[in-house]
């Protein structure tokens, strides 16, 4: 197995930001050669991750060419256009830039012409590109920037002629199938009148299943699948409930047997296997280490990419004084955020948050 990986350097911006307040590093990584086998349950060796970007400033939202040859993903960009769409070969070449905008969730269309994506900033919307670049076509407007709005996200029937996404003219989110040639939207999801909605719509490699996100409130959001035939979906069946945090994000295996989640799974932030066949159970993906966020799949390559984001915040102190500010110094640190610090009433003690343990743990 052989493989990809990138870096940067740079605290977050963009969308998804404030899901990650304290990144200081950010990368695209791509697994390439993966071997689908290794997914599954059996011995393999783990992958070689070979870096795809190490830019200046925060990269995001990675997604693979059907032919798993190119990576479109958002980065706050080092040009001063602000952040947007890039899109670059695998394994050479810089990358190309497609938008500018609060731009996220790029999704390639299954023959790898086209590119749609999310705009949250400006006039937000669902567009669509060419992959080479040209001129923008909006499909949807976003009516209502949902506090889930780092989960609104979007994705394309197989037959490449309607896309799903997240519909927010409702007070409770829905998915919808738009055509792309015109013609009225067709709801497909009814959740609950007491949840925020269903988010982060994935269709199956085989374009009979559709597998989202239902948010029942701001820090719970459980992971559903149900049958698509035509513009109808079926009853949804609970696949995935996080037991302590927001799952962030997932994608298909190829072979549609599989989700690979992103989430915090037996103390790290990484990628883990949810078996939809069987009565198999989570299991990590050796090799993406912590940290691992945003994987995606090649439609047709056994290639996984995933983003990689390094956390680390300390806390520190100024003295005041008559005269001003004096020097800050540390008073407490370690290798994992440490952050929302506040002194007791008499000054000798403080209380902070901190994932060291591998869970967010308030500490003195």
């Amino acid at each position: 197995a052989s493989g990809l990986t990138t870096g940067t350097q740079a605290a977050a911006r963009g969308p998804r930001a404030r899901w990650w307040p304290w990144v200081v590093a950010a990368a695209v990584v791509l697994v390439a050669g993966f071997g689908w086998k290794f997914l599954r349950p059996g011995p393999a060796p783990p992958p070689k991750l070979i870096t795809v970007t190490s830019f200046a400033g925060q990269e995001w939202s990675p997604a693979l060419s059907p032919d798993g040859k190119q990576v479109a993903f958002a980065w706050d960009g080092e040009d001063q256009k602000g952040p947007g769409i890039f899109i670059k070969l695998v394994d050479t070449g810089a990358p190309l830039r497609l938008t500018t905008g609060r731009d996220s969730y790029p999704a390639w269309s299954p023959d790898g012409r086209h590119i749609a994506f999310v705009r949250l900033g400006r006039d937000p919307g669902y567009l669509v590109i060419p992959a080479l670049g040209g001129p923008e076509r909006k499909i949807a407007a976003i009516p209502r920037i949902p506090s889930h709005a780092a989960h609104l996200s979007l994705d394309w029937s197989r037959d490449g002629k309607q896309i799903v996404l997240v519909d927010t003219s409702l007070p409770v989110a829905n998915l919808s199938l738009v055509p792309l040639e015109g013609g009225a939207p067709a709801r497909l999801s009814n959740p609950p009148a007491e949840s925020f909605g269903d988010f982060l719509p994935k269709v199956s490699p085989d374009g009979r299943s559709i597998a989202f996100l239902r948010c029942m409130s701001t820090n719970v959001g459980e992971l559903y699948r149900a049958d698509l035939s035509g513009t109808a979906l079926g009853a949804a069946k609970l696949v995935y409930k996080p037991s302590v945090t927001f799952l962030i994000d997932y994608s298909w295996a190829r072979d549609g047997r599989e989700l690979i989640a992103s989430d915090r799974f037996q103390g790290q932030v990484t990628l883990f296997r949810i078996p939809l066949t069987g009565s198999g159970s989570p299991a990590l993906i050796p090799g993406a280490g912590s940290d691992a966020r945003e994987p995606a799949v090649a439609l047709e390559a056994d290639r996984l990419a995933f983003a990689h984001s390094v956390s680390d915040s300390n806390l520190w102190r100024m003295p005041l004084h008559p005269q001003g500010v004096a020097a800050a110094e540390q008073v407490f640190a370690s290798s994992r955020p440490d952050a929302q610090a506040d002194y007791s009433p008499d000054g000798k003690r403080i209380v902070f948050s901190s994932d060291r343990s591998g869970a967010t743990d308030i500490l003195v």
